[in-house]
């Protein structure tokens, strides 16, 4: 099986592939300012209050960064991705942003989009983990990954190529699942498997002439099209 086989398996279970792909992609998030974990940090009360009654979406986030308003950004994408329950409850995550200190979290993510500007999307993705120079304490791959993703979304001129995208441990499990259909091997090193799953995202955009990878992402982050793999 080749990449050209897996959208057509899309195209033949799912012919209207990219209604689900338009609407997991433009799907609302705003109900999660609700959560608890939001409610009871002042780093996030204060960015409740000034974005509760706007959309909490994917363009939405693209926007702050596009703005140059990176720390609300990067605050809203972590909300987006459900940051507080992903840790396991206000507590940990409280401990995450007060200790967070906001003039070094804006420098890194400065430096980070300095990267992606650059069209360096493994030197991002390199500076984020572990101890490297733009790690944010408490932010792992599934999140950090959510960054590079608003962050290079935003990067239209040109545009990057491949598209940074989101590599949550539902998303590795589906790269892993291609891999296995197309008889592929995994590169060795977390990066170089970042970089493989965003030019396959990238394939599969084209052959499914979907407007962007982060539509691929949205579209395979469905259950039922999971389930095809």
């Amino acid at each position: 099986m080749t990449m050209n086989d897996i959208a057509d398996l899309i195209r033949i279970n799912f012919p209207d592939y990219k209604r689900i792909a338009s609407d997991a992609y433009n799907r609302d998030y705003g109900n999660l300012w609700e959560k608890p974990m939001y409610q009871s940090n002042s780093t996030f009360l204060k960015l409740k209050q000034k974005y509760i009654s706007k959309p909490l979406n994917r363009d939405s986030i693209i926007n702050l960064f596009n703005q140059g308003k990176y720390y609300e950004a990067f605050l809203c994408a972590m909300v987006w991705g459900n940051f507080g329950t992903y840790l396991g409850g206000k507590t940990r995550f409280n401990e995450v942003f007060d200790a967070a200190n906001k003039t070094t979290i804006e420098n890194n993510i400065k430096g980070v989009i300095s990267l992606l500007q650059q069209g360096n999307v493994a030197c991002a993705f390199n500076s984020l983990c572990n101890n490297n120079c733009y790690k944010i304490n408490g932010v792992g791959i599934s999140f950090f990954t959510k960054l590079l993703y608003f962050a290079g979304a935003s990067i239209t001129n040109p545009p990057l190529n491949p598209q940074p995208l989101i590599f949550d441990n539902i998303m590795k499990g589906i790269y892993e699942k291609i891999l296995k259909r197309i008889n592929a091997t995994k590169p060795k090193g977390l990066v170089n498997q970042y970089i493989d799953y965003c030019n396959k995202m990238e394939q599969l955009r084209s052959l499914l002439n979907l407007p962007t990878a982060g539509h691929v992402e949205a579209l395979l982050f469905d259950k039922k099209v999971q389930g095809i793999l």
